[in-house]
């Protein structure tokens, strides 16, 4: 193979997995534009955030290596937006989240398409929730030590139903020490204990239950307001500037060229992992 016919293949190989990822970013957005039209019909108040705001604020509605698209609601309206999901959502869409599979890996909510892979397709829910005044930023890393802990919980659930022998049980057994084997009934009582404990009608400070430590002024966030963005309507901060600073500290500027395609090759990478665990698991 000459450097010329190498050159032409890698480049063939990028643009047909660039396609991919489009096409999951123009799936995804059809879900964000349900979600949208749901909770403004039910008066539920949600905002989009870390990568998918800066993408709206700086980008052209997507980070242009990645397909992820996150967005938040308050604790105290997650019942609510449930119940609508359950009757609105139309049906070739489905829910998961640790409030309907207690083995679920994740403290967030996603919507994905039937048909469709979840771990490739879906629209990320994350809670909101309130914070002490005091002792905020501990009480936030308490919700992300949590958050994490579920994610090694189930995937230690998972390698014991793994079919291939070999080395899975020194992972157990790694997996098994890293989460003291906590339980999901626990995890999701821990949840309850943090996420409700502080009424988040009543709190001056709010944190998103996550793998983030950052806690914001409620003020930055709320009362959330609809902007068009590209032709699509979505919630977001009252004041998005000031929220990108503390989830990005210098929101404007780039990730070296090289980082930004690491990030989109490890999507490529996930996109052909999910094919391969169908076989595997």
């Amino acid at each position: 193979m000459t450097q010329k016919e190498f050159l032409e293949e890698m480049h063939s190989f990028l643009e047909e997995k660039y396609s991919d990822l489009s096409w999951y970013k123009q799936q995804i957005f059809e879900i964000l534009s349900i979600f949208h039209s749901i909770c403004e019909k039910n008066n539920i108040p949600y905002f989009v955030a870390y990568g998918s705001l800066l993408a709206q604020v700086r980008d052209d509605g997507f980070i242009p290596w990645d397909s992820d698209f996150d967005v938040c609601v308050p604790i105290n309206a997650v019942s609510r937006l449930i119940q609508a999901l359950e009757t609105e959502l139309p049906e070739s869409f489905f829910v998961e989240s640790n409030f309907h599979d207690r083995e679920y890996p994740y403290f967030q909510m996603r919507i994905g398409k039937k048909g469709k892979d979840i771990n490739l397709l879906h629209l990320d829910v994350f809670y909101m929730i309130g914070l002490p005044k005091e002792s905020k930023k501990k009480y936030q890393k308490s919700a992300s030590n949590l958050f994490y802990l579920r994610m090694n919980r189930a995937y230690l659930s998972k390698l014991f139903k793994c079919k291939k022998t070999p080395m899975v049980i020194l992972r157990i057994v790694v997996y098994f020490l890293r989460t003291r084997a906590i339980s999901f009934k626990s995890t999701d009582k821990k949840f309850n204990q943090i996420a409700y404990k502080y009424d988040y009608n009543l709190a001056e400070w709010v944190g998103i239950f996550c793998d983030s430590e950052d806690v914001y002024p409620k003020n930055i966030i709320e009362p959330v307001k609809i902007k068009e963005y590209h032709g699509r309507k979505m919630m977001i901060p009252n004041d998005e500037i000031a929220a990108l600073n503390i989830m990005y500290k210098d929101y404007k500027t780039y990730l070296p060229i090289e980082k930004r395609f690491e990030e989109f090759y490890n999507w490529v990478k996930r996109e052909d992992r999910v094919f391969e665990e169908k076989i595997e698991w």
